[in-house]
């Protein structure tokens, strides 16, 4: 892991420009309570659960659009460098394994993206932002639901729920949520009773690269994206 002067100048110098991550990491680093507290309870340094933090409250709305899509216009340099600062944050986090966690997408175009994976059972696909997930079932009747099964053994997926028991206590509880780094790929297994099956998988060249709507696309658009 970094240095901590280097991981406080990155921070200071790009992290805190944007107003969403300032917002949440505003609220800790002048807290001696919370950054002990982050510190004992999830055992890594404060720096890192803020970064946690910040995505986790409005922060992800700056990088995840950016992430599944190289032709939006965004801060690129700004987001590579949350990406990559809060993928150093999550791997000290406990991993998933063998578990079947639950998520629910909202889309513009529910009933397509439903139907594009209907058509695609047997493929896998690729999330190429980080992706958030819960150990509760949620169901929420305007989104798409999914079950998803982690891998047996160096899943992808991480448990950020210590992070949130300091800093959002009532949304850990409700929540329980788990992180799945970027480019984490897929089975889609089948479709039962409107949910959408997936079990965590590697990743390989025939993956499909799940960019903002994707279901807007072919197939071998979709698989550019995996080469790119």
């Amino acid at each position: 892991m970094r240095a901590t002067e280097e991981l406080d100048l990155l921070i200071e110098k790009i992290l805190l420009k944007k107003g969403n991550f300032a917002n949440a990491y505003g609220q800790i680093i002048d807290n001696e309570t919370i950054k002990q507290d982050f510190e004992n309870h999830v055992g890594i340094k404060w720096q890192y659960c803020g970064i946690i933090a910040a995505y986790c409250s409005l922060g992800f709305m700056d990088i995840n659009p950016c992430l599944r899509s190289k032709h939006l216009s965004c801060d690129r340099y700004y987001v590579n460098i949350f990406s990559e600062l809060l993928t150093e944050s999550i791997v000290q986090l406990e991993q998933v394994n063998n578990h079947e966690l639950c998520r629910n997408e909202r889309h513009v175009g529910k009933e397509d993206a439903y139907s594009w994976f209907e058509e695609h059972i047997g493929r896998t696909v690729t999330y190429p932002a980080f992706t958030s997930t819960s150990l509760n079932w949620q169901p929420v009747a305007e989104r798409n639901m999914f079950k998803i099964k982690t891998k047996a053994n160096n899943s992808k997926a991480r448990k950020v729920i210590p992070v949130l028991e300091v800093f959002q206590p009532a949304r850990a509880t409700g929540e329980n949520e788990i992180l799945f780094e970027t480019f984490t790929t897929f089975i889609v297994e089948k479709i039962e009773r409107k949910t959408i099956y997936l079990t965590e998988t590697e990743r390989d060249n025939n993956s499909l690269i799940l960019t903002n709507n994707y279901w807007e696309f072919d197939d071998n658009q979709l698989l550019k994206s995996n080469e790119e």
